[in-house]
């Protein structure tokens, strides 16, 4: 399977959108990401994550947080849900989304791994799981993550970064 438009990468992560938990079922929601996370071979502990949570202004303080870590000559990687022109949009590299054709060549490596496993991820945790993976292939070195709800299990998943002793 190669993923060659973001029409069939939308064909292909359809399918997991009706796999999504109920939305009061957390833990179910955490054991998919963990696990999926653990096939990944954990890429959310290999970068430093910036988790944005809150009501409302989530999305403008993302971008502007994005754009002081590049301004200081950092790669920052962002994942915000939900997309509004294109799924590409999801993993952004330096304000950027992924051009089309390196999300589908991204999308189709990574599908591969999550196929051959008899993991079901939701379509949420799936693309979760996707930025993150392609965050460490890209060496990313912040990470923001703009998500769509505060209660949802992702920053679960991250560890507290450690910081040196004075």
């Amino acid at each position: 399977m190669t993923i060659r438009t973001l029409a069939e990468a939308n064909a292909l992560l359809a399918a997991y959108a009706a796999k999504q938990p109920p939305a009061t079922d957390k833990d179910l929601k955490f054991d998919q990401v963990k696990q999926l996370m653990a096939v990944l071979d954990n890429p959310q502990d290999k970068l430093r994550v910036i988790h944005i949570a809150g009501t409302s202004g989530k999305t403008s303080t993302a971008y502007y947080v994005a754009a002081l870590i590049a301004a200081a000559g950092k790669s920052v990687g962002l994942t915000t849900s939900p997309h509004v022109n294109g799924v590409n949009e999801r993993v952004q590299i330096n304000g950027e989304p992924l051009p089309e054709t390196e999300f589908c060549g991204e999308l189709t490596e990574f599908m591969k791994i999550v196929q051959a496993t008899d993991l079901s991820p939701s379509y949420f945790v799936l693309l979760y799981a996707f930025a993150m993976w392609v965050f460490v292939r890209r060496a990313s070195s912040t990470v923001l993550q703009r998500l769509v709800s505060a209660a949802c299990s992702m920053p679960r998943t991250l560890r507290p970064a450690r910081t040196k002793s004075a």
